[in-house]
């Protein structure tokens, strides 16, 4: 994958500034396949589940706090 299918109306001066100062991009990702819901579901499903501290909620977490989005995928996967 190349710039320029990532981020939309990259030209010659986000090259110079890249790694020197801020830069404001625009990006498309949103729309590649690899972010649909069915796909987000399989890469946490497959993540080993020792070292997905993420997806389980913190011991003072409030109630449903994160906990209800990843029942919610791991619901929509099956």
């Amino acid at each position: 994958m190349t710039t320029g299918q990532i981020f939309t109306k990259w030209d010659e001066t986000h090259s110079e500034l890249w790694s020197h100062q801020p830069i404001r991009l625009e990006h498309e990702m949103h729309k590649s396949p690899a972010f649909s819901m069915d796909d987000l579901a399989k890469l946490i499903e497959g993540y080993p589940a020792n070292i997905t501290a993420w997806s389980r909620p913190a011991p003072r977490a409030p109630a449903g706090c994160g906990a209800k989005a990843i029942s919610a995928i791991s619901v929509a996967a099956k």
